[in-house]
């Protein structure tokens, strides 16, 4: 019997990353060829909110139905990232990204997962690189 474990993660950013995010899903992919191997293996699923959610309608507006596809709360890693939008205000949050760290950060203190790690893109022709 096979004892492989499944790493969720969730890719959690405003619209100004997409970049980034598609080299997140790059890199998640290459590391789950490697992880497959090891004994037992890791398998490594990346959630995004474009490849894993859809367009529709919930009471809760848009981010209703990325939080019911996304499950944060069941994740094992949350990776947020950012540049210089926050993102879109909702009801509760001053962003859908926002929203996502508090869902992820609430699970944590209740279950002690999904792990946060929040990360800032630097733009070398605004000079905020040094």
């Amino acid at each position: 019997m096979e004892n492989k474990r499944t790493l969720r993660i969730v890719l959690a950013s405003p619209g100004d990353v997409s970049a980034e995010r598609d080299v997140v899903a790059t890199v998640v992919s290459e590391v789950d060829g490697i992880c497959r191997d090891l004994d037992p293996p890791l398998a490594l699923e990346l959630w995004r909110w474009e490849t894993d959610s859809y367009p529709g309608l919930h009471l809760e507006g848009p981010q209703g139905i990325i939080d019911d596809r996304l499950r944060i709360d069941q994740s094992d890693i949350l990776v947020g990232i950012f540049r210089r939008r926050f993102g879109t205000p909702m009801t509760d949050a001053d962003s859908g990204t926002e929203h996502e760290i508090h869902v992820a950060i609430n699970a944590w203190r209740a279950n002690g997962k999904p792990r946060v790690m929040l990360y800032f893109a630097e733009d070398p022709a605004d000079g905020s690189a040094q």
